[in-house]
């Protein structure tokens, strides 16, 4: 390896490690139940959300065995969001970002 590579190699590390800690400062510790309660089901929300949409998707481009398979897993995320929600029931639950 030339000194060039060298340096290029040392540099590009360099920049995914600031990167890295850039994002891991940019993270807030939760610092309650109720936070993390929130952070779950905004989680669980998002993913069977998503899961749904990967479903939709897929059963317009005739692919049905997957289409089921992301509808199954849907099922999965919303199914956590409802025993969440009612693990949560009471709690006053912050905004989260």
């Amino acid at each position: 390896m030339t000194r060039l590579d060298f340096t290029a190699e040392n540099s590009s590390e360099r920049y995914r490690q600031s990167r890295e800690e850039e994002r891991m400062s940019a993270l807030r510790p939760v610092t309650s139940i109720p936070e993390l309660f929130a952070h779950a089901l905004a989680i669980e929300r998002e993913a069977g959300e998503r899961y749904l949409e990967f479903g939709a998707r897929m059963r317009d481009h005739d692919n049905p065995v997957v289409a089921e398979l992301f509808f199954e897993l849907a099922r999965y995320e919303l199914d956590h969001t409802r025993r969440l929600g009612k693990q949560a029931a009471g709690m006053a639950l912050p905004e989260i970002d």
